[in-house]
């Protein structure tokens, strides 16, 4: 009934939440212990939303990089022979 769930020395947020996932799945859901766990999985959800969402993703890090580079080089070939300027409609502003 109380099994004890092995946990590492200093165990990740992901490893915790594994190692739940896996320990609720062999439990029955109609037990009161199943009910506690499932909610402490949510918390540590939240936890983990919490500690990711302050990041910049990846892709928007490129995309950024790519639209600044991209109106650089339209600048840099109007500067060189005169054109008018459509730098603006390449850059996405969401």
């Amino acid at each position: 009934m109380f099994n004890r769930i092995p946990w590492k020395k200093n165990p990740s947020l992901n490893d915790i939440i594994s190692t739940l996932e896996t320990h609720i799945k062999e439990m029955h859901p109609d037990s009161e212990e199943y009910s506690k766990l499932v909610d402490q999985l949510g918390k540590l959800y939240q936890m983990k939303e919490r500690n990711s969402s302050s990041r910049v993703s990846p892709d928007a890090l490129v995309s950024a990089a790519a639209s600044i580079l991209a109106v650089l080089l339209i600048l840099n070939h109007e500067k060189l022979g005169v054109v008018t300027s459509k730098a603006m409609g390449f850059i996405r502003i969401r």
